[in-house]
């Protein structure tokens, strides 16, 4: 019996690349398993770069910026597009 083919990491955007065999084919940083999604919690739990650093040490300084670049470039392509409803929990939604 063959073995399925393994997917190959496709770069998306400087030291980010996406692989279907990888994360659920979340994007990662390039040569790790660690997500841009895991990247951006941990900053948005209020934790610092430095910090990030300690937790993941195979990481560098530019990767952790790489993750931030790739993430406000979505967030400026998904904007540009969308616009914002009120839900009702108070908060709001991106509509497409």
């Amino acid at each position: 019996m063959d073995n399925p083919p393994i997917s190959a990491d496709m770069p998306v955007a400087p030291g980010i690349v996406v692989n279907a065999d990888r994360r659920r084919g979340k994007p990662t940083l390039a040569g790790t398993r660690i997500t841009v999604e895991e990247v951006m919690s941990k900053l948005a739990a209020d934790w610092s770069i430095d910090e990030i650093l300690r937790a993941w040490p195979q990481l560098t300084r530019e990767q952790v910026h790489q993750a931030i670049a790739y993430a406000t470039q979505l967030v400026r392509k998904h904007a540009a597009g969308a616009t914002f409803a009120a839900t009702d929990d108070g908060g709001s939604e991106i509509q497409a």
